[in-house]
């Protein structure tokens, strides 16, 4: 074969060449690619598995706080939570301070206005407010718990808790004198006083108030 034959023949060999190591390197490459993706699964398996073990707990937790708090409430029911409940003896009173560790008890009489307007505000938060138990008292058929407890100014809210006395409220000076006091206000106190839990209602006369300040300003 003449030198010329030998030239054309390494060109076209050298074509071919330079034609399929394009393809041998994709493939290569591919299969790298595939191995790592596939490790890189592997490696984050476990990370997915703990991390929806954790969130299988949070839920198995939270459905056992929700059937928890529900149990919570039919036994507050009852114990007689979610009314305001009249004393007509004072050996009802030590009956309930022990079935109950949280209990707000009004002492007031039938011929007290201020007490009457109380006895309106806390029927409305017995009901919305399960984790306290609400009474009264008519101060004049209990001598033996106004001398014990000291009440000399009608009407007077005593905060029992696990059967103690931790705050007692003489007549409407800390809530207001005059006697023109909201359910939310005197939720608050009761709040603070570590007998509720919350005061959604003294939030959302806040709420309505801000906003009615604010409209005012517009006006303006």
């Amino acid at each position: 074969m003449s030198s010329t034959g030998w030239r054309m023949l390494r060109c076209k060999a050298t074509r071919c060449c330079t034609h399929f190591r394009p393809a041998c390197m994709h493939a290569s490459t591919t299969s790298t690619d595939a191995a790592a993706a596939l490790h890189s699964l592997l490696s984050t398996a476990p990370a997915h598995r703990a991390q929806e073990e954790d969130l299988a707990k949070i839920r198995a937790n939270r459905v056992a706080e929700m059937k928890r708090k529900a149990e919570e409430r039919v036994e507050q029911q009852r114990n007689g939570h979610g009314s305001l409940t009249k004393v007509n003896d004072q050996k009802e009173f030590f009956e309930y301070s022990k079935k109950s560790s949280r209990l707000v008890v009004l002492f007031t009489r039938d011929s007290n206005r201020h007490g009457k307007i109380m006895i309106e505000h806390l029927t409305f938060l017995a009901a919305r407010h399960l984790e306290a138990r609400f009474i009264w008292v008519d101060a004049e058929n209990a001598p033996f718990l106004t001398d014990k407890l000291n009440i000399w100014m009608l009407p007077t809210i005593v905060c029992l808790k696990d059967n103690k006395v931790k705050e007692q409220h003489n007549g409407l000076d800390e809530i207001d004198s005059s006697g023109k006091y909201s359910s939310g206000m005197l939720e608050y106190l009761l709040h603070i006083d570590g007998m509720l839990d919350e005061a959604p209602l003294y939030d959302e006369e806040l709420r309505e108030e801000e906003q009615e300040m604010a409209e005012s300003d517009d006006d303006n």
